[in-house]
């Protein structure tokens, strides 16, 4: 939690029967959900709108709600340390974004993530609870372009302990009394108050002063209980919703002269949440030199199609799909050519020796022209027989009846097919060779 001095702009906070609206800046990149703040004035709390605390995370182990978290980034959740104190496998935990229920329908927008790794706080005492921070780094980040998920704003520089009875927002998805182990359907949210250190039910738990500061309602009735661990203690400043402090422990719910105990935060370093500057600094400074290097890797890549980009709009005819059509053409032909050579040549051996054949048939038929000529002995049916034998010399010339050239079924050549018949300028379109 942040000790910080607020100063509550009255103009953007209206007062509508038993209810406060908030009001908050739409322009900012944090702190400000799709819905307006509803607040009513009821003993415990009520049911929240839906998207008004978008920042809202369920944290959750075998399906089911363990602590609640703040969305302090895309990747990054800001929670209590204490809730992973006897989590032995973060694979069995996974956080829940963009809910007002723990079991939202298959048709909304909410999105599940895995943890990839777990910051402490290095100087955390679970006796104590000193420093009961932790930072979880995200398996993938949130779609941040839903309005139902949003990240929290949280003060700048160096900031104070918060002043005594102000008004601050606490939500959860806890049980909502004592005598319940079944932690609430639907986030649910209640008005605090800060309180004074020096009062008897704060004192005695407080174990650091400029750490810790105690939050409730003295009279009874309001309080965070079981379950809300975790999540956030949140002040309207500015018009934004800034995050103040992270549930941590306490005496008893909704009791009376019982106060919740939250982790107080002196500095605010790279929009972190953790006690300390240091632990913000060190995890977060890690993760943003890992993005610089993702960056990069982009920055490589984008001016890498930028230039094959340019390349294909000077020379088009070197698409890789004209190339694939080149390459499909040249092996095509490639082919064929030497299917054609085979052919040639076992055509070319008969042919030669038909040849020899027709020709020695053609020289007979010379001699018995000649003689008969020589003669001058021959008759009408003798001229119809030479011409006939030179009619069948000619056809076996033209097409040997001992070779016979025919088309095997099995495809030489593969077809191409080009598909355009849903392209449209701008789309893509693709071969599809059969």
């Amino acid at each position: 939690m942040m000790r910080l001095i607020i100063f509550f702009f009255l103009v953007f906070i209206c007062e509508q029967g038993s209810a406060t609206i908030y009001q908050c800046n739409t322009n900012t990149s944090c702190g400000c959900s799709t819905s307006l703040t509803l607040i009513s004035r009821i003993i415990g709390g009520e049911t929240a709108v839906r998207q008004s605390w978008s920042w809202a995370v369920s944290i959750r182990t075998s399906g089911e709600h363990l602590c609640g978290g703040t969305i302090l980034s895309p990747s990054f959740i800001i929670t209590a340390a204490h809730c992973f104190e006897y989590i032995t496998d973060l694979k069995s935990v996974t956080i829940l974004a963009g809910s007002l229920t723990l079991k939202p329908s298959s048709n909304n927008s909410s999105q599940v993530r895995s943890i990839a790794k777990l910051y402490r706080h290095p100087r955390f005492d679970p006796n104590s609870n000193r420093n009961d921070m932790a930072l979880l780094r995200l398996s993938s980040p949130f779609n941040m372009r839903h309005g139902n998920i949003k990240s929290i704003c949280l003060p700048s520089g160096t900031v104070s302990q918060p002043p005594d009875n102000i008004n601050m927002i606490a939500i959860g998805w806890g049980i909502t009394s004592i005598s319940s182990d079944k932690s609430s359907s639907s986030l649910r949210q209640v008005t605090l108050k800060s309180v004074p250190l020096t009062y008897s039910g704060c004192k005695p738990l407080i174990f650091d002063s400029k750490l810790q500061f105690c939050a409730g309602i003295i009279t009874g009735g309001k309080d965070t209980c079981l379950g809300d661990s975790g999540g956030p203690l949140m002040a309207f400043v500015n018009n934004i919703w800034q995050l103040h402090g992270i549930t941590s422990y306490g005496n008893g719910c909704a009791l009376p002269e019982t106060v919740r105990i939250t982790c107080g935060k002196e500095k605010v370093t790279f929009l972190c949440g953790g006690c300390t500057q240091e632990f913000c600094f060190n995890h977060l400074a890690d993760h943003k030199q890992e993005l610089s290097k993702q960056f990069d890797e982009v920055e490589v890549n984008h001016d890498f199609f930028r230039q094959i980009l340019t390349e294909q709009t000077s020379k088009p005819q070197q698409h890789p799909l004209i190339q694939q059509i080149d390459t499909w053409e040249y092996d095509s032909i490639n082919k064929i050519q030497q299917k054609a050579e085979k052919a040639r040549q076992l055509v070319l051996t008969h042919i030669i020796d038909s040849i020899r054949q027709i020709e020695n048939k053609l020289n007979q038929l010379t001699d018995k022209i000649r003689q008969s000529r020589a003669e001058n002995d021959f008759f009408e049916t003798d001229l119809h027989g030479w011409n006939d034998d030179l009619i069948q010399l000619k056809k076996k010339l033209t097409k040997p009846s001992n070779i016979n050239a025919r088309h095997d079924t099995t495809q030489l050549v593969t077809t191409l097919s080009i598909d355009v018949t849903s392209y449209k300028p701008g789309s893509y379109f693709e071969l599809k060779p059969y």
